[in-house]
């Protein structure tokens, strides 16, 4: 009988957990699970098989400095884990009452700032990286030959040069940043949407206490009820007051309105004949 063998599956490091697979390097920083290189190393004092591994520290810590300073400049602030906006902005979010339909146009306005925000740094980047590859073009002698300096040239006007994935990585966070942020005000809208619905449901199946109230009502359906309602005869109120739980006192005003109010008794009447020209079930009144 063979015995339990151990396992050896790669498990996945706390330090992404619940991040998607990205790190936030500030929180990384503080809490001293990130290894900082040294920048300011001298190369000669470097083992050699180390000196390639430095250079591209270097590299990268210079082509996110750029990033940032781009981002910095376009949006004041850099913190890919939290949305960057105007101090002014953030005191209106925090007067500003929740709702639906106020949380779509902050959905609406987030997405447009991050489009010209991504527009704006892939057009700096495209520069930057055009500026460069033509430095290292002017600044190659075609007169010597090295191999290992044409080695080194090739790989940077390769297809996928290191710059570039260094500028992607960064990319990919502010992007996933976005979405995050994006998602969680998603999740608000949808919550406060149907509350609002809810709401709104229960206060529809209620009667309409006054004129304004009614024409407050969204519903055309909940409309059409209590036109039927008014327009109906003792028999007819009664059955619907049973059938939708309203009482008299509830629907006094509104009946007396009715009686007394000709602008509002020919709206009613014109609500109905509405329904019987759009619902191809009912018969014209009076044929």
């Amino acid at each position: 009988m063979t015995g339990h063998k151990p396992d050896v599956t790669r498990r996945p490091k706390d330090t992404y957990r619940n991040n998607n697979g990205f790190m936030d390097e500030a929180r990384a920083r503080v809490q001293g699970t990130t290894r900082l290189p040294n920048l300011h190393a001298s190369t000669a004092d470097l083992d050699a098989s180390k000196v390639a591994e430095h250079q591209r520290a270097v590299g990268d810590a210079v082509e996110r400095r750029r990033f940032a300073e781009d981002v910095l400049l376009l949006k004041g602030s850099y913190f890919p884990g939290y949305i960057s906006i105007p101090v002014a902005t953030a005191k209106e979010l925090n007067e500003q009452a929740e709702t639906a339909t106020y949380v779509k146009e902050r959905i609406n306005d987030l997405r447009k700032r991050h489009l010209e925000t991504m527009q704006k740094v892939y057009e700096w980047q495209a520069d930057d990286y055009d500026a460069e590859a033509r430095d290292r073009y002017l600044s190659k002698d075609d007169a010597v030959t090295d191999s290992q300096t044409d080695a080194f040239y090739h790989s940077l006007h390769g297809p996928y040069p290191h710059e570039k994935s260094v500028f992607d990585d960064a990319v990919s966070s502010l992007r996933y940043a976005h979405l995050d942020n994006l998602s969680g005000l998603r999740r608000q809208h949808a919550a406060l949407a149907a509350k609002e619905e809810e709401e709104r449901r229960r206060r529809d199946a209620q009667f309409p206490a006054d004129l304004a109230t009614f024409h407050a009502i969204q519903s055309k359906d909940t409309q059409l009820r209590i036109a039927k309602f008014l327009t109906s005869d003792n028999q007819g109120k009664e059955r619907m007051l049973s059938e939708y739980r309203w009482a008299w006192r509830q629907v006094k005003n509104l009946t007396d309105e009715f009686k007394t109010n000709e602008t509002f008794e020919a709206e009613i009447k014109a609500l109905l004949r509405e329904l019987e020209t759009h619902d191809p079930r009912r018969r014209p009144t009076g044929s």
